[in-house]
């Protein structure tokens, strides 16, 4: 079966230097398992690389931290000394050579860090502004321009060591409430200074961190940028307008793709929450703001997945807790559609 005659969720999709084989990509979801070093381990290898001989195109590893700071829980991953690359790049290894490609997605959760605390620990909690995020929670600490240069710098290094431990995507998450969120929404930004202010003060953060790292990774590899395409506010907050904007600038400054989800700023939402619930965030930035998107929201249905990519609502599909429940939902997706060669020669009998 020629690339033409596949259904879109089974033709390849490049971008820069990369060939992704198909458009399924399995989204980064913590998995609570490191131990206090922050490295991945035995669990993270078997579940990244069960994802890749599931047929996966593109696996994800979870939110990773850039410092011990920005953990959102103490047995998160981080990627910020050449121990914990080094455990990377096993892991990433043991993916490549079933056929998939890896990416890393760096993070600081500022205000929302040590969650299950509260934001209380022994590290000091830091962000946007010193507003706390829901009742209980520990004050943050406004972040100093110098600071804020500081993390940046961490940013740079974390995308440096992800590409050094053999990562073909870098993705930076600036959603789901976490630190560069925290600088994107009013809600959590009342600033006076130029980080604060407009939505290009807002922004200002999270377009230099993304420059940076264009120019140190160089031009062959993806950069991609999640975004929380709406507060899901009822007034005021991070909206879907700003989001085009935001996605315009990050496109000049050399970033491929937008992982569009919503939501983290504010502890309480009401999100119309059903399959492909985001997917009209995804729809209206690739359509206003010229950038290849991610679609994500509980998909689950492969000819759900199908159809949206065929009605260029996005250009790569992120799945979540549906590969946590089947790992092998690629291979069963494929079968569905009489597709053969991407099973692994070890499982044909089984298909």
């Amino acid at each position: 079966m020629s690339n033409t005659e596949r259904p879109i969720l089974f033709q390849p999709f490049d971008i820069r230097a990369c060939s992704i084989k198909n458009r399924v990509v399995m989204s980064p979801m913590c998995q609570y398992s490191a131990l206090d070093d922050g490295k991945p381990n035995q669990w993270h290898h078997l579940h990244w690389s069960t994802r890749a001989i599931g047929g996966v195109g593109l696996v994800f590893g979870e939110a990773t931290a850039i410092s011990p700071e920005g953990r959102l829980t103490p047995n998160d991953l981080g990627l910020y000394n050449e121990e914990q690359a080094e455990a990377f790049r096993i892991g990433i290894s043991l993916v490549h050579s079933f056929g998939a490609k890896f990416g890393v997605q760096i993070n600081h959760c500022g205000r929302k860090s040590w969650g299950r605390t509260k934001g209380k620990s022994e590290f000091r909690l830091v962000s946007a502004s010193s507003i706390a995020f829901d009742e209980g929670w520990g004050i943050p600490d406004s972040l100093s321009v110098d600071e804020i240069e500081i993390l940046a710098q961490q940013f740079v290094k974390s995308a440096v060591l992800a590409i050094n431990s053999g990562a073909d995507v870098i993705e930076i998450h600036a959603a789901h409430g976490y630190l560069f969120h925290q600088f994107l929404s009013p809600i959590s930004n009342i600033r006076k200074d130029f980080y604060g202010g407009s939505l290009e003060n807002r922004s200002r953060f999270l377009i230099d961190v993304v420059s940076r790292v264009r120019q140190k990774i160089g031009q062959n590899t993806p950069l991609f940028v999640r975004i929380s395409c709406t507060d899901w506010a009822e007034t005021g907050g991070f909206t879907a307008e700003d989001s085009v904007f935001v996605s315009k600038w990050l496109s000049e400054v050399g970033v491929d793709l937008i992982d569009c989800s919503t939501g983290g700023t504010l502890p309480v939402t009401s999100p119309p929450l059903k399959e492909g619930y985001q997917l009209s965030f995804s729809e209206k930035i690739k359509k206003e703001a010229h950038i290849a998107t991610a679609g994500v929201g509980l998909l689950t249905q492969a000819d759900f997945c199908n159809d949206a990519l065929i009605e260029k609502k996005c250009d790569l599909v992120f799945l979540g807790r549906e590969l946590l429940r089947n790992p092998y939902w690629t291979l069963d997706a494929a079968k569905k559609y009489s597709i053969s060669d991407v099973l692994p020669k070890q499982y044909i009998r089984g298909y």
